[in-house]
């Protein structure tokens, strides 16, 4: 990617090093899509990259051959602040840039937003040319979904596709303020390019609990009890899409591959029932 940088201010030092205030970086990748990095200082740096490979240590000066260990790298700090396409928005304590690879990176606690969704990460990293941002761990995300009210999600990684407009959630659990939970292995959201929720898909397995409130005092069937009445409902399944509207509101579910529906009511004493189809 090109950079490009301003500053309000700039030092050198004897040990060859640059140090700038007020900063500004606008990284342009191969598609001319713009990415603009905002920190109160920057400094030029050594940094490690993640395997570097046994190397000769280059001469001092500002043009970097590709094989060096991180020359051409900076270190901003001083609160950082990220926007690329799509409206996404990340702020990070400090940021590693490292040129040759294109590449941002911190291990510190992170927050991002695009659209109406909010959410943090420990650790970071965003390769520019690509427009793809990895977030390391600990991700917890919170999106509204009409009706539904907030949904709070934690996931153990994440990678959000800018260009793609894709945040794909390993290892997740998501709670929404009616009650629903829904749980697996990978579950992606893709983005308006407005910035609302268009689709969620839950793949490689999922559970989706939720609770029904309808009272009744008369006898009922086990159809009845799984389809409308009071008490807990589990689907469990391969693979599960929702659809929303434009104003985040659930237009469809729609569920592929085994699945098992299970309702229970709130006596303890009743035999649950379940419906087991392909």
């Amino acid at each position: 990617p090109t950079l490009r940088m301003r500053a309000s201010s700039s030092r050198s030092y004897t040990d060859g090093r640059l140090v700038f205030s007020s900063v500004t970086f606008r990284l342009y990748g191969p598609d001319a899509q713009e990415t603009v990095v905002e920190a109160p200082s920057a400094s030029s740096a050594h940094l490690p990259e993640s395997d570097p490979p046994p190397q000769t240590p280059a001469a001092a000066g500002r043009e970097a051959a590709p094989d060096d260990d991180g020359f051409g790298s900076w270190l901003l700090e001083g609160g950082v602040t990220v926007r690329g396409g799509g409206g996404f928005t990340l702020v990070t304590p400090q940021l590693e840039y490292h040129e040759t690879l294109g590449e941002a990176r911190t291990r510190d606690l992170v927050s991002f937003s695009r659209g109406t969704t909010r959410g943090t990460s420990l650790g970071m990293s965003y390769e520019v040319g690509a427009q793809v941002v990895r977030l390391r761990s600990d991700v917890r995300a919170e999106m509204p979904m009409g009706s539904m009210g907030l949904a709070t999600v934690r996931a153990t990684s994440a990678v959000h596709d800018l260009k793609g407009r894709t945040l794909d959630m390993r290892e997740y659990r998501t709670m929404t303020e009616r009650g629903e939970t829904l749980s697996g292995v990978q579950l992606v959201a893709t983005f308006r390019e407005t910035g609302g929720i268009e689709r969620l898909v839950g793949d490689e397995g999922f559970s989706l609990e939720t609770q029904h409130a309808v009272q009744t005092n008369a006898p009922s069937s086990p159809l009845a009890r799984l389809l409308a009445l009071e008490g807990s409902r589990t689907i469990q399944g391969r693979r599960l899409a929702v659809e929303f509207s434009e104003s985040s509101e659930p237009l469809s579910i729609a569920i592929s591959g085994e699945a098992l529906l299970t309702a229970a009511g709130v006596d303890p004493a009743t035999t649950p029932s379940s419906i087991a189809a392909r």
